[in-house]
């Protein structure tokens, strides 16, 4: 007669995962008053755009005034044809790559928006003059 050893832990994993794997991480921006699926959107045509290095679609994902911290030095840029010709500073290698190599599990939200890497870029909520709607939108960029 042959003996099947089944292995199984209790409790069960939560996180529907196998036993000893670590449980997915909950993701969760309601700190920042958003949503997992607006936040997904927001990050992938940011990356979108970045990859793409189109200045005029980063630009757009941007609110004015924008403040930027160059070499230490914070600056505001009042609209988007400052962005435009302030992008190479702006949207530097090193922002550049954290934006890329961000996902949403890796995003951390309080109730001054979402960080991507270690605060190189932050972006949140802000209601267009005139609407009771908020559109999501890049409120800081810091160039270490």
């Amino acid at each position: 007669m042959a003996v099947l050893a089944v292995a199984c832990s209790w409790p069960p994993d939560r996180a529907g995962g196998q036993a000893g794997e670590a449980p997915a991480r909950q993701v969760d921006f309601s700190a920042a008053g958003l949503e997992v699926p607006e936040v997904e959107s927001f990050l992938s045509a940011l990356q979108h755009a970045v990859r793409a290095g189109d200045r005029q679609q980063v630009a757009g994902l941007v609110a004015y005034p924008l403040n930027v911290t160059l070499a230490g030095q914070r600056t505001a840029i009042a609209d988007s044809s400052q962005f435009e010709a302030r992008y190479a500073a702006i949207v530097t290698p090193a922002v550049k790559t954290a934006i890329e190599a961000s996902s949403v599990d890796t995003l951390f939200a309080n109730s001054q928006g979402v960080r991507i890497g270690r605060g190189e870029v932050w972006f949140g909520g802000v209601y267009p003059e005139g609407s009771d709607r908020y559109v999501l939108k890049i409120l800081a960029i810091n160039v270490r």
